[in-house]
This record gives structure tokens, C-alpha cells and sequence, in this order.
């Protein structure tokens, strides 16, 4: 009778049969129906039998089952929406470098490196996963915006909600509208120095008509 080829379908099957059902170098080992039961029997005599469509339906068997098993799985969405695990607020992505300018680390082996900046200031989480892993505050090298509203609102120049508060008490706008055309210039490096990797023209811009507002009605 002719033998399978050395390389052939049943050799490539058991040598991932072990991995396919987790287990260690063994015999290699299929069944056959014999009288109606099914009976053990080894690759070399399945070989001398030429059984290779038994090999090939118990190959075809064990993938279904891995595909069933990885149906199981929860695998993040990479299209969806990123939502803070403890307040539900939106995230920002970030990329390694941003994660890599604010963590140690030990912070850096507990989170994917990308990532998601939870912007919500009262939240004790500042980034988190896919997987919902998450960073709390205290694991940063220092105090970020708007975690801590005292930190600089403006990583790059360190421009706080202070010199904006200063503007409005003089009635003028030139400490903001200096930092406004420095963000936009070559010197920013808003991914890395801004814990959200994003720019802070606009929450500058936000912050100073919040509080023009506020001031106007009082």
C-alpha cells in the first residue's frame, strides 16, 4: 500500500494537533469507525491504510471547534466608541509616545500602548484600554490638566488657567492670544507634553469665554 508523502496533509495536521488541544509532544493519534465505534488508532497505521480523508474531516473538526472557542472571546472594537470604565466619559486615543512622556514603566506594562485619555476632571482614571485596563492618576510623573486644575492647561509653554484669569482682570486678551499663535507654531509638541496628546487651543478658547461669561453677569 502506498504511504502518505513525509510532508504531506498528516504530517502538517499533528503537528498542530498538540497545540489545537493544548497538550504536550505525544504519540500521534486520530480515530477511525470500526464496526460502528470508534477506535484509536496511531498516524502509522493510518498511513499504511492511506486515511487521509479521516485526517482531513478530524483537521476540518478541530479548527470549527477553535473558531467556536474564539466566538467566546470578547475582542475590543476597534471602529466603536472608547468609554472611561469608571465615569462612562468619552476618550481621547493616545498613541505610545503620549503614554510613554506621563508614565513610569511599571504604569507603562499595565495598559496597551494605544490608548484612551479620560478628560472628565473629577475622574480618578487618566487612561485606560480596549480591555478596560486602566491608569489612575497617582501613577503619572506629575499633575496634568484638567485632572488637577492647577497643572499648566498648556503642556509645551506651561500656561495655566491663572495668566487667563490675569487677562480678564486687566480687560485684555494678550496672554492668551500669545499662547493661541505658539500652539499653532513649531515649538508645540502637543502628542507628546499634553497628557491628551491633543492641542489646547480649544479648551484655552472654551475656558476664557466660560469665564468672560461668568464674569459679565456678576
Amino acid at each position: 500500500m502506498r504511504a502518505l508523502p513525509k510532508r504531506g496533509l498528516a504530517s502538517h495536521y499533528f503537528e498542530l494537533l498538540p497545540r489545537l488541544l493544548g497538550g504536550g509532544p505525544q504519540e500521534p493519534r486520530t480515530s477511525i469507525l470500526q464496526d460502528g465505534a470508534p477506535r484509536w488508532t496511531p498516524l502509522g497505521v493510518l498511513g499504511l491504510l492511506g486515511s487521509s480523508q479521516v485526517i482531513r474531516n478530524t483537521l476540518d473538526t478541530h479548527i470549527r471547534i477553535v473558531r467556536m472557542n474564539k466566538a467566546f472571546v470578547k475582542e475590543p472594537d476597534s471602529n466603536a466608541p472608547a468609554h472611561c470604565p469608571r465615569c462612562g466619559s468619552l476618550g481621547i486615543a493616545v498613541g505610545e509616545a503620549t503614554l510613554r512622556a506621563h508614565l513610569p514603566p511599571d504604569a507603562l506594562r499595565d495598559v496597551s500602548p494605544e490608548a484612551f485619555f479620560c478628560s472628565f476632571p473629577q475622574c480618578v482614571v487618566v487612561y485606560f484600554d480596549a480591555y478596560e485596563r486602566t491608569i489612575s492618576v497617582e501613577r503619572l510623573f506629575k499633575p496634568v490638566y484638567p485632572k488637577d486644575a492647577e497643572a499648566p492647561m498648556c503642556g509645551c509653554f506651561g500656561f495655566t488657567r491663572e495668566s487667563i484669569e490675569q487677562d480678564l482682570h486687566e480687560g485684555g486678551v494678550h496672554r492668551t492670544r500669545e499662547l493661541l499663535a505658539k500652539a499653532k507654531g513649531p515649538e508645540a509638541r502637543c502628542t507628546v507634553m499634553a497628557a491628551s496628546g491633543q492641542c489646547c487651543a480649544g479648551e484655552v478658547q472654551r475656558y476664557y469665554m466660560k469665564r468672560r461669561a461668568e464674569l459679565s453677569q456678576s
